[in-house]
């Protein structure tokens, strides 16, 4: 959440990862799909 909301224009998979030191696994997806459905972020391809 801190890492997101650091930039307004939002952040790419990658840079998530690397900010946060998450490991690049299905446990990320995971959290990211969570924040997804709950509205807190919104997927742009």
């Amino acid at each position: 959440m801190e890492t997101l909301s650091k930039k307004a224009k939002g952040l790419t998979r990658s840079e998530i990862i690397d900010d946060t030191g998450l490991p690049n696994a299905g446990s990320t997806t995971r959290i990211l799909n969570e924040l997804e459905e709950s509205g807190f972020i919104r997927k742009y391809f």
